[in-house]
């Protein structure tokens, strides 16, 4: 009962679209996705196309061959930041959702701007599978869900073609037992906004340090400069962009601890059955 009224309140929230997406005017000719199966040692990418989507979804488990088991398999969704596309045919995108028992976050994820959500768990012949939601408007959504009787996580990303390539490039990599984990999704989220965030401040220090020393507003005796004259509307300016740029890391920051606080929570459980 508990359950059916928590997913009667995802459903009520996922009606109000904070971000919306639409789909792409030219749709593309095949799908990104990547896999690891128990043989693995890390992610293989691979390009379906849509008339072999429903063979795709259907291979994860082979009879008589449990090294070909998939354990992990992510869908890649490049989303253009300017016109709110998303490059995917939207019928593929719900059947996707669909298969992995995404479909409630799938409708739900454009309600937040920012934020991670366990949603209710699912009954399944195969046990319970829990989904999860993940979202940082505009750049980046994250939809995952497990079924722990089969030890498989399955996870549908969109963003940013830059963040996009990112995570491709994190999940091709060889994590060892932690792309078992039903958080593997998550950590490699969290994994991109630290990478970013770090990247942002890294750009900034130079140009902070340049113009506190023109100024002379710090406490370093090493530094010293002549003070600047006349250029105080220039050097105002750049320290306002630069601000912008801290206030957005800043952001990044808080979504990237609430991520790291969430997955710290969900591993501290032996699985996702104790939510039920």
């Amino acid at each position: 009962m508990i359950t059916e009224d928590m997913e009667q309140i995802f459903i009520q929230l996922g009606q109000i679209k904070l971000w919306t997406l639409y789909p792409p005017q030219t749709p593309p000719k095949g799908i990104e996705v990547t896999e690891i199966r128990h043989e693995d040692e890390k992610g293989k990418d691979n390009t379906i196309a849509p008339e072999e989507l429903d063979a795709w979804l259907a291979d994860e488990r082979p009879e008589g061959n449990p090294a070909t088991t998939v354990v992990f398999r992510a869908v890649w969704v490049q989303l253009d930041l300017k016109t709110s596309q998303h490059y995917i045919r939207t019928p593929d995108l719900r059947k996707i959702t669909t298969a992995f028992g995404l479909a409630l976050a799938h409708d739900f994820f454009t309600s937040s701007f920012a934020g991670v959500f366990a949603l209710p768990p699912q009954t399944t012949p195969s046990g319970i599978r829990c989904p999860f939601s993940f979202s940082y408007h505009p750049k980046l959504a994250l939809l995952w869900s497990h079924l722990p009787a089969e030890g498989l996580t399955r996870a549908v990303f969109l963003g940013a073609p830059p963040q996009i390539k990112s995570l491709r490039g994190l999940a091709g990599t060889n994590w060892g037992p932690l792309s078992r984990h039903p958080m593997f999704p998550a950590f490699l989220v969290a994994f991109l906004l630290g990478l970013e965030a770090d990247a942002t401040l890294n750009a900034i220090k130079p140009g902070v340090r340049e113009v506190e020393v023109r100024t002379r507003h710090h406490c370093f005796a090493n530094r010293y400069e002549n003070p600047a004259v006349g250029e105080g509307a220039d050097l105002s300016a750049r320290m306002s962009g630069s601000a912008t740029k801290l206030a957005a890391a800043a952001r990044k920051m808080a979504v990237l601890d609430g991520l790291c606080d969430f997955m710290e929570t969900q591993i501290g459980r032996a699985s996702c059955r104790e939510r039920v």
